[in-house]
């Protein structure tokens, strides 16, 4: 009897906790499949160098339950603004089981560069500001990030604030 009353309660917990212990692999692996597709599906400067990397994945908002995912790279080159800018102009990835095409995002670094506050490259923005000297004319740093907002938690302890 007792030993039925131990699965039973064993079971319940499986169930209930379950999907929140199986989904967080599952936003790991989708996180790391956009990080895949910002190093090696984008065609990037040649002489384009990478100065940090971030990711981001979780809530924007208090009392949500919804996944946001960001993945971005500060890079600086040589190439003047115009010119990159064009480079990247309406490129899209395709990552399977994100939005069809999902855009890449990108943002010259200077004083004027500013972002939504609800997005995460915001944050990393003007963290990268801080630490950085714009007096050199010849180097144009920059933002590119790929971005997806309100995708279903399924449960994942990290997209509930």
């Amino acid at each position: 009897m007792i030993v039925e009353i131990v699965c039973a309660i064993f079971l319940f917990l499986i169930t209930i906790l379950g999907p929140f212990y199986v989904t967080v692999p599952m936003h790991n692996l989708s996180l790391w499949r956009m990080e895949r597709a910002l190093a090696s599906s984008i065609s990037h400067p040649i002489d384009a160098k990478i100065i940090e990397q971030h990711s981001f994945l979780g809530t924007r908002y208090t009392n949500t339950s919804e996944c946001t995912y960001a993945v971005g790279e500060f890079r600086l080159t040589s190439l003047p603004r115009e010119v990159l800018l064009e480079k990247y102009k309406n490129l899209t990835v395709d990552i399977g089981g994100f939005s069809y095409n999902m855009p890449v995002n990108v943002v010259i670094v200077d004083n004027e560069a500013s972002l939504p506050l609800d997005n995460p490259a915001d944050a990393w923005l003007h963290d990268f500001l801080e630490n950085l000297d714009l007096s050199s004319s010849n180097i144009t740093y920059y933002l590119i990030y790929l971005y997806e907002e309100g995708r279903s938690s399924l449960g994942d302890y990290r997209c509930y604030e």
